[in-house]
């Protein structure tokens, strides 16, 4: 039971549903304070080309840790472990840019 300001009890979810979500805080997000900055096909390229040369690198890397005797076992897994770090690293790399922009965008 939940007492209201009034000392009334009440139980119905509807009620305080309603409640929450009504009456929620203004998002400080808007797309209308947010930078509109499109990525140029540079900075794509670059990324892309950043993100190839992490692959190469853990791939080579990785072909010495794969318990495998047959070439194409070890090609297989050392491709899977890149191919999956690169991708995180990609990923990170895109927030870098964002929080980047952002803070850049701020300090105007």
């Amino acid at each position: 039971m939940i007492i209201l300001t009034n000392g009334q009890f009440s139980t119905n979810i509807y009620f305080w549903m309603n409640l929450l979500w009504t009456k929620s805080p203004p998002c400080p997000f808007n797309a209308s304070t947010m930078a509109t900055n499109k990525p140029t096909k540079a900075s794509i390229f670059f990324d892309l080309l950043l993100t190839a040369g992490v692959f190469v690198y853990l791939f080579f890397v990785l072909q010495k840790h794969v318990m495998g005797y047959s070439d194409p076992v070890v090609y297989g897994f050392a491709a899977y472990g890149a191919s999956s770090i690169a991708a995180g690293f990609w990923l990170a790399l895109q927030m870098f840019k964002v929080v980047l922009s952002h803070q850049l965008n701020g300090k105007k």
